[in-house]
């Protein structure tokens, strides 16, 4: 995770890059457990999958919609855009009850893993340089409402 740049310590990329360890974590228990014991496997990716709908939630309404009004980032953040869609057809359609395609899993984290590279290596020191207070405000707003859904609260707290 990045640890160059000080961008973990703005509040909302830091939580975002929270969560990339947390689902780093999980894809290594996933790849320990699909050779060991399927059941803990299937367990570890169901928590996997919760979790990476939410960030990416978060992400899209939040720092990538503040970063969209940047100049010059468009295909970029169309790349990313495009990542998160093949997490939600590819590793997020896996339904962890049925028998798991332990080849569709392993490329599947090894796709998310790629992605969380770029963006701690790149879209995260970018976000720290170019967003301005505002900007981070109204991502924390958006990813305060989508917690605030996701825990069934009408209001989160910002932290």
């Amino acid at each position: 995770m990045c640890d160059y740049c000080g961008c973990r310590e703005v509040g909302v990329i830091g939580e975002r890059s929270d969560d990339h360890e947390q689902l780093v974590d999980l894809a290594a228990r996933i790849r320990r457990e699909l050779g060991r014991d399927r059941a803990e496997a299937a367990i570890a990716l169901a928590e996997l999958q919760s979790r990476l709908r939410l960030h990416l939630e978060r992400e899209e309404e939040g720092i990538f919609r503040q970063l969209a009004v940047e100049p010059g980032f468009d295909g970029y953040l169309a790349d990313l855009e495009g990542d998160h869609r093949e997490a939600r057809q590819g590793l997020l359609s896996v339904d962890p009850l049925a028998e798991l395609s332990e080849a569709t899993v392993r490329a599947g984290l090894e796709e998310l893993e790629a992605h969380i590279t770029r963006e701690e290596q790149d879209l995260f020191p970018a976000c720290r340089m170019l967003l301005s207070a505002e900007a981070f405000a109204e991502a924390r707003v958006a990813h305060d409402r989508i917690t605030a859904r996701e825990t069934g609260n009408e209001v989160a707290s910002s932290s």
